[in-house]
């Protein structure tokens, strides 16, 4: 609680706003921005392997790039934007109280499958385990147990994460054609970036199409950031009313 003087008497000014969501959830799209081309970059420079050998090797060759090979930087990246859809319901919340429920439910268990569907610290202990393995017998075990992770991190809790996660985004994308504290145009990058990201279930080119989507989603997000920070603005001086 604040306090404000009034007529030579302090009384409390109230802090009960969202000030602060907004605040973390801007720095939270802020990193997901920079987190993007990171991710291009090492797959790019350093594509990951296909098979439980070749990522064993990776880890024991240098397990930090083992680990951003598995998608380490975006499950730090899921953790941190578990703040964005709270945020985005909130800021859309006058807009339709029914689709927003679905969206955050949707966005909130696609996250968490992501977090079972990810294997990168399994991996690190496994591959600790079959450096210590002395016979070949044991090394087979710990490349049968690589494999079955690999299956599991390209597996059903991946597709669950990205379908519901984009179906999320979505439905937000929508709302924010029709909400006061968005831009118009903020709403129609967001519906063709996530159309676009639906192209990964193209048979042979949607890897390439849903490729195309990272960069709708570094102006996308950067563009929810700025209105984070501004919505944050406003929760503490209401009396500034522009969004601008």
């Amino acid at each position: 609680m604040g306090h404000v003087k009034n007529n030579g008497l302090k009384v409390k000014k109230s802090q009960d706003n969202w000030a602060l969501l907004y605040k973390i959830a801007g720095v939270s799209a802020i990193f997901s921005v920079s987190i993007i081309p990171a991710q291009i970059i090492l797959f790019i420079t350093n594509p990951p392997p296909e098979i439980a050998s070749e990522f064993i090797a990776l880890f024991q060759e240098n397990s930090l790039l083992g680990l951003m090979s598995m998608d380490f930087l975006y499950l730090i990246n899921n953790i941190i934007g578990l703040v964005l859809f709270p945020a985005l319901c909130l800021s859309l919340w006058d807009t339709n109280k029914s689709l927003i429920i679905i969206a955050l439910m949707l966005g909130v268990f696609g996250s968490s499958s992501f977090f079972v569907s990810n294997t990168s610290l399994n991996y690190l202990y496994l591959v600790q385990q079959y450096s210590e393995s002395v016979t070949e017998a044991e090394r087979s075990v710990y490349i049968t147990a690589g494999e079955a992770m690999l299956a599991l991190y390209k597996g059903t809790p991946y597709h669950m994460h990205y379908i519901l996660g984009t179906i999320s985004l979505l439905i937000l994308s929508f709302l924010m054609l029709q909400s006061d504290h968005y831009k118009r145009s903020t709403g129609i990058i967001g519906l063709a970036t996530n159309v676009i990201a639906c192209g990964l279930y193209i048979p042979e080119v949607g890897a390439y199409i849903s490729a195309f989507s990272a960069i709708g989603y570094i102006i996308w997000f950067s563009l929810i950031a700025r209105r984070f920070f501004i919505l944050s603005r406003l929760e503490l001086y209401p009396e500034n009313n522009s969004l601008d």
